[in-house]
């Protein structure tokens, strides 16, 4: 894997958690969301990146729209 950044090779993967919390006007009604994704970061520039699996997608999708008082889960652009 190569960095996107720097171009670098010193790219690597490891496990994360991720207790990810909601800002809006319902936020403190709205319970976090704890993740476990995995996140590949570069040794030399130190760009990260991670990417969650569908499942958790809609589950912050659900809870966005709980936490922002959004009376429907608002459309959002495919994830590829």
């Amino acid at each position: 894997m190569v960095c996107r950044i720097c171009n670098s090779e010193a790219v690597r993967e490891l496990p994360i958690e991720a207790n990810v919390h909601f800002r809006g006007g319902n936020a403190l009604n709205t319970p976090a969301l704890l993740l476990f994704p995995r996140i590949s970061f570069c040794l030399e520039c130190g760009f990260a990146e991670t990417r969650i699996c569908e499942r958790d997608l809609k589950e912050v999708r659900k809870l966005d729209a709980l936490a922002s008082g959004a009376n429907q889960i608002r459309p959002t652009a495919s994830v590829s």
